[in-house]
């Protein structure tokens, strides 16, 4: 949570579960997890792992928010948002919530978790499928957007086409 400004701005929250994506800690992740769940909490997980270009294009997704559902037996509910692949004022940031995906009850065996995960993928498609890319804005809309970017490419990669 120490890399990148978006992981400092959320870690400033005070409200961040910081996950290593080699997995590394991953007992302690579940254990926080599974207090969050407990207290009634809820838990945001982008399944995508990084970010990319483009509003209708999904990139594959790590198991980690499916894990922890089905561990948890709690439904998924998936959550798409559309409209900050370049921020300006005006522009509408589109927020769209599907329905919740329940989990069957039972051990987080790995078939389970590829199931949820294929389910959440599955209706985030179908949240996304009318997204639109928009043009780039003005010079500092593209820097205010650039500003919060920490691309592992090292700039902005071309949009992807579903």
């Amino acid at each position: 949570m120490r890399v990148g400004k978006k992981n400092r701005l959320i870690a400033l929250s005070g409200r961040a579960i910081p996950f290593r994506p080699d997995k590394r800690g991953l007992v302690e992740v579940a254990l926080r997890v599974d207090a969050l769940f407990e207290r009634g909490g809820r838990l945001a997980i982008a399944p995508e792992g990084r970010i990319h270009a483009g509003e209708r294009v999904l990139l594959p997704f790590d198991d980690g928010a499916a894990y922890f559902a089905v561990r948890a037996g709690v439904p998924v509910v998936p959550i798409a948002i559309q409209g900050v692949g370049w921020l300006r004022f005006g522009a509408t940031v589109r927020v769209r919530i599907g329905e919740p995906l329940p989990v069957v009850p039972g051990r987080a065996s790995r078939e389970a978790v590829a199931a949820m995960t294929a389910a959440t993928h599955r209706a985030l498609v179908d949240l996304v499928a009318d997204g639109r890319d928009r043009e780039p804005p003005g010079p500092f809309g593209q820097w205010l957007t650039e500003a919060f970017q920490d691309w592992p490419e090292g700039s902005r990669p071309p949009i992807q086409e579903p």
